[in-house]
């Protein structure tokens, strides 16, 4: 495998178009086995909010133990953090993928949100129009619960603890942390 030439990265935007340019760089210069790299763009194709990458297995440096294999991480999910998921092959990564995402009840897309989730507004796979009426549905499986002081209907799983968050009313629910939910 021949490295990119660096000199056409200078004109690349910061974005996917970048970082593809420089997992290509990154894949020639660690040596990734032959057609992991076809491999991790064919899986960005079909799932394109998830980052595919391989990494060889690292056992050098404690606490930074890698098992050898594909990642994909998918970044700025709606509950602000990043979600990365293993798999030996691609097979595997895919489901891992799967696993992780849900599907849109209006338009089958598969999003990259934990199940029982509200979809938000978003691309219909293969066309330009954006599914707009999903947001009043959930993805696979429940997970509202109620407060039970106020009522409020709470995205979090029933027992869970009760979050900081507000009544109908728009006011701060006096409710503790150490109850849970209904």
């Amino acid at each position: 495998m021949t490295a990119p030439d660096p000199a056409p990265q200078a004109a690349l935007r910061p974005g996917r178009e970048l970082a593809r340019n420089n997992r290509r760089i990154i894949a020639a210069r660690i040596e990734w086995p032959e057609g992991a790299l076809e491999t991790c763009e064919r899986l960005e194709g079909v799932y394109p909010d998830w980052d595919a990458d391989y990494r060889h297995e690292n056992t050098a440096i404690r606490g930074w133990e890698v098992r050898a294999g594909f990642y994909a991480t998918q970044w700025n999910p709606p509950h602000g953090h990043k979600t990365t998921v293993y798999g030996p092959d691609a097979d595997a990564l895919g489901r891992a993928i799967e696993a992780n995402s849900s599907r849109c009840q209006t338009c089958a897309a598969l999003l990259p949100i934990r199940p029982g989730s509200s979809p938000p507004t978003h691309q219909v796979p293969g066309g330009d129009d954006y599914c707009h009426g999903s947001w009043t549905q959930l993805t696979r499986e429940v997970w509202f619960s109620g407060c039970p002081s106020c009522g409020a209907r709470l995205e979090v799983m029933v027992g869970t603890p009760v979050p900081p968050h507000k009544t109908y009313a728009g006011e701060l629910c006096p409710t503790r942390c150490s109850q849970p939910t209904v």
